[in-house]
């Protein structure tokens, strides 16, 4: 996949109801988020909240001042926003055993699909395994 692919199928995932970002992603800048601080009350937290308030969109980066992910795009070629994006698909299905799988000998080359969802009759015909759990999150969405 060429670079606008990669741009274009993370918009994809943070248009979804379900998207959230978490601690660990990279986003296309290169900047990886390790922190997070609550916009109403200004504590800081790695997590969720447990004051039943929406996800922050103030993140910080090893320290630094608080950054604005509003038009940010994740990067999933990095292996760990690949896995967090993995558990967002999961906790949206219900399904904490959900995965995907790889089929290697499919007309028109190895193709990613995730099983456990109904993305039509294939449940996903996708070249990547991200592309796979973006559809898988898409179709969470209704």
């Amino acid at each position: 996949m060429d670079e606008q692919g990669w741009v274009e199928l993370g918009k994809r995932a943070v248009a979804c109801k379900a998207w959230r970002w978490m601690p660990g992603m990279l986003t296309l800048r290169d900047v990886r988020l390790t922190w997070a601080q609550h916009e109403n009350t200004g504590a800081a937290f790695g997590g969720g909240c447990s004051d039943g308030e929406p996800w922050p969109t103030l993140w910080g980066v090893s320290g630094t001042d608080p950054l604005d992910l509003n038009g940010e795009v994740p990067d999933f070629r990095d292996d760990a926003t690949k896995g967090c994006l993995l558990a967002l698909v999961r906790e949206a299905w219900g399904l904490p055993s959900l995965g995907t799988l790889l089929e290697s000998d499919r007309p028109g080359g190895p193709k990613w699909w995730v099983p456990q969802v109904p993305l039509g009759g294939q449940h996903g015909d996708c070249p990547t395994e991200a592309e796979a759990l973006v559809a898988a999150l898409e179709a969470s969405n209704g």
